[in-house]
């Protein structure tokens, strides 16, 4: 699990990286469980001023391994399913992502390629995403990075704690719980369980596939399309 995230620290700065490139560093509990373990890591470290969060390969985050997690079902509970066990589920990960937002130092993320779903949720978790021709994206976040840990460590903290508290005065907070518990609702409705139920049965590059079409899935969920039936669309 250690090669999910790697770590590196150089010149005050540490560097974070998905690495899941052959999957476009898409999330598995494990990425999530170890982005929080790392940046714990690079703010026990006096070092470290400053945290560069960034994608192996093509992309930053393709979101959740929906090609796992589809296929197998391993985010539905059955027909009757318990919300409460779902929110814990969820907002393990949320808190997980939002290491990046508690950190103590700032936190950069370094975005090229995509950055989609929860791959947008981590980048989002950040204090800074950076926008620039991909030229240039190296050395416009090194130059950021470089600024930050000119900084005192004591400065950064102080700063960074004062703009937090001012986004957790607007309900921050309880914007995470609503949305924890609306992810769990949204893939337990009729039509979240068609489409994980036309991934198992059919792959999640065919549901992907329904879905970019703009097909309709069926009103209420409704039965699976056979094998059959897709070769007639």
């Amino acid at each position: 699990m250690s090669d999910l995230v790697r770590y590196e620290v150089r010149n005050h700065k540490a560097y974070l990286t998905l690495n899941r490139p052959d999957r476009l560093n898409a999330i598995t509990a494990g990425m999530a469980r170890l982005l929080t373990e790392l940046v714990d890591r690079a703010n026990e470290d006096p070092a470290v001023h400053v945290v560069v969060l960034q994608g192996a390969g093509r992309a930053f985050c393709a979101g959740y391994d929906l090609k796992q997690y589809a296929e197998q079902g391993d985010l539905t509970q059955p027909p009757v399913w318990d919300p409460i066990k779902d929110y814990q589920l969820m907002k393990r990960n949320t808190d997980d992502f939002f290491s990046l937002w508690r950190s103590l130092k700032p936190t950069i993320a370094k975005v090229h390629g995509y950055a989609v779903a929860g791959g947008s949720d981590i980048a989002l978790c950040c204090d800074l995403v950076q926008a620039a021709p991909a030229g240039e994206l190296d050395g416009a976040v090194e130059a950021l990075a470089d600024r930050i840990a000119g900084v005192p460590v004591n400065q950064l903290v102080m700063q960074k704690l004062m703009i937090n508290q001012a986004y957790d005065n607007m309900g921050l907070h309880g914007t995470q719980i609503l949305a924890a518990l609306f992810d769990g609702i949204a893939r337990h409705s009729p039509e979240g369980r068609w489409f994980q139920e036309f991934a198992a049965q059919h792959g999640f590059p065919a549901a992907v596939r329904w879905r970019d079409s703009g097909r309709p899935i069926p009103d209420g969920g409704g039965p699976v399309p056979t094998t059959a039936e897709l070769d007639e669309e």
